[in-house]
């Protein structure tokens, strides 16, 4: 199974949407889900559904406190919704993989493949910049914050990268920069 993570960072400007025909599944992270059709939407707080117009109809995959926040009447089986307290997981939870929502992608791509029951599988990851000021469609991440939660973020990626790894499963962050394309 090939699952794409595709995380709001400014390079995933750079990815087209006939790439995401080669994966079985896709998982968009925040706001990137407005940028591709995907088919789990992650987001972390409430603001990241209130600020985010998806494309296509995506599986929700969210904290349930910030469900209980965003959800009304109205909303009732429009979404389907998996909690990130309901991913029936291994990983520590010292990773801190629900403290960011890309993490929380990976854990949640790992638990799909693994229900899935498939030997093998492949993780990719586009859009996890970690550097920059703007998102993929030119809007700014004004966080004064940023440079930490990327620190962070870095650190759990690195922990449940090597989690991944453990199950005999391939992740990649693809990296593109502004001029032309390159994996690395």
């Amino acid at each position: 199974m090939k699952i794409a993570i595709l995380c709001p960072g400014a390079s995933l400007a750079r990815c087209e949407s006939a790439r995401w025909k080669e994966y079985d599944l896709t998982i968009a992270v925040n706001r990137a889900a407005s940028a591709h059709p995907c088919d789990w939407w992650v987001f972390g707080d409430p603001e990241g559904f209130h600020q985010t117009i998806p494309l296509g109809h995506p599986n929700l995959c969210t904290p349930r406190q910030s469900w209980g926040e965003v959800s009304n009447p109205g909303m009732e089986g429009y979404w389907w919704v998996l909690a990130f307290e309901e991913i029936d997981t291994d990983v520590p939870l010292e990773f801190n993989w629900r403290r960011h929502s890309m993490t929380a992608a990976m854990v949640l791509a790992e638990w799909l493949i693994g229900n899935a029951r498939m030997p093998a599988g492949l993780i990719d990851i586009f859009g996890c910049d970690w550097e920059g000021d703007v998102y993929f469609d030119g809007a700014a991440d004004g966080g004064a914050g940023r440079h930490q939660r990327w620190g962070g973020e870095r650190h759990a990626y690195g922990r449940i990268a090597q989690w991944i790894a453990a199950k005999g499963l391939e992740l990649r962050r693809m990296k593109f920069d502004y001029i032309g394309v390159g994996n690395g």
